[in-house]
């Protein structure tokens, strides 16, 4: 009796690891943002000159809402760059291996991922 629970055991420790990685895999997010440039998420009409591409990477952990600011984000791009405006802008969420085995070990407690913002600072001419 011992041993057909224990030729359970593998099937039981694959099946729970695929519930797992189905569940832990599903995100819905709000994201947000504002300050006193414009943030655009195609290219304008104006003339312009693109200062710099970027991307900006941030982990969260232990954040339940799924909702990210991202003007915290930006303001540091639109500082070292002293750009007019950012267009282009593209988000996304991604699990590194590092989220993965946070995520793994506290048993999904963690909630971790890493957004990130991409886009093109740039200046009016």
């Amino acid at each position: 009796m011992a041993s057909s629970r224990l030729s359970r055991f593998p099937s039981l420790v694959l099946a729970g690891l695929l519930v797992f990685v189905a569940f832990s895999g599903c995100t819905i997010a709000k994201i947000s943002g504002a300050g006193p440039r414009p943030i655009l998420m195609n290219t304008l009409p104006a003339r312009y000159v693109v200062v710099e591409h970027f991307s900006v990477e941030q982990s969260v952990s232990f954040d339940y809402t799924n909702s990210m600011e991202t003007d915290t984000m930006l303001a540091q791009v639109l500082a070292r760059t002293q750009a007019d405006a950012i267009i282009n802008m593209r988000i996304s969420i991604k699990t590194t291996f590092g989220n993965f085995c946070l995520t793994g070990v506290t048993c999904g407690l963690a909630n971790a991922r890493t957004w990130v913002v991409e886009g093109d600072a740039i200046k009016y001419q």
